[in-house]
């Protein structure tokens, strides 16, 4: 599975279990307003870099690029200049998960935008490395698990909220099967892995065998797909998968968006989709329409 750059933005990876135009899609913000600079964010823990006093394109909003070092993962996290860390006031927090060949970096690339848009909400978003490749494994178990661990010592969290492509469907649905972190809210996927075997076995092998040492057994057990219905009670979730003539033939519709949509909606809150002729690109109307979705699961 390849990332793209461009306003196709993939995601990635896995966890244990026991288009329209751009003006079209950013209609729900306004203001044009040049920015008005706050102090930067303070020096972060683990801090490597920043790109100090960014703007967002579509509501003009300051926030800070930081790189940080989590525990020896790196992550990128897009702090909107209106939130400190250890304030009184919680906020909202987006974890972007990005395609196996991808890294942290995946943010200034092809989720850029969409977390630009979270920025625009006055919320945080963070995209870890989590393990590379790992998929589902322990290394990226323990990259999410340290994730949380290190965002909520320094913000206070209202809500989390999943947004994921491609390979990252797999670590995000792992994640909110299992409520593996609190105060979970909804999951957003753009051609996201759901059933980590079926990719396995339909083209993934050399892809996913490496981070298990090619145990099939192990696979299986993590997949996500092999959760109970009983999992996803409650769960907000929401699918853009692509349909014909231009169905996605690296992540299939029917093994994944659609698998996951007739489990969960029986005992769902929401278990909602949207389509697209695409394959396997991701349109750009995702960007505004998951911030609908998350203002929507969080109001």
């Amino acid at each position: 599975m390849t990332e793209h750059d461009s306003p196709t933005g993939l995601s990635r990876r896995g966890f244990v279990v026991g288009g329209a135009s751009v003006a079209a899609s950013v209609a729900i913000w306004t203001g044009s307003a040049a920015p008005a600079f706050a102090a930067a964010t303070p020096t972060l823990p683990g801090e490597k870099s920043r790109k100090a006093n960014q703007t967002t394109n579509v509501g003009k909003k300051p926030y800070d690029n930081i790189e940080v070092d989590i525990k020896g993962d790196l992550a990128r996290i897009f702090v909107p200049q209106s939130v400190k860390p250890g304030q009184s006031t919680p906020v909202p927090v987006v974890w972007f998960y990005h395609a196996p060949q991808s890294t942290h970096d995946a943010m200034n690339g092809g989720f850029l935008w969409n977390a630009e848009y979270v920025v625009d909400q006055g919320w945080i978003a963070i995209c870890q490395t989590a393990g590379g490749a790992a998929w589902t494994n322990s290394v990226a178990e323990k990259a999410q698990l340290d994730g949380w661990a290190y965002v909520n010592s320094v913000f206070p969290v209202r809500d989390n909220l999943l947004r994921a492509t491609s390979g990252g469907g797999a670590l995000a649905c792992g994640v909110y099967a299992t409520r593996a972190i609190p105060k979970l809210r909804g999951i957003y996927l753009v051609n996201g892995v759901y059933d980590l075997w079926a990719t396995y076995a339909y083209n993934g092998r050399d892809a996913i065998g490496p981070a298990f040492g090619y145990n099939e057994t192990l696979i299986k057990q993590r997949n996500p797909a092999i959760a109970p219905q009983s999992a996803w009670k409650g769960a907000n979730i929401r699918v853009v998968y692509s349909v014909a003539p231009g169905v996605d033939t690296t992540v299939p519709p029917k093994d994944h968006s659609l698998a996951l949509i007739a489990k969960a909606k029986p005992v769902a809150s929401e278990a909602s989709s949207r389509t697209h002729t695409l394959g396997h690109t991701q349109p750009s109307w995702a960007w505004g329409d998951s911030i609908t979705a998350f203002k929507r699961w969080v109001s």
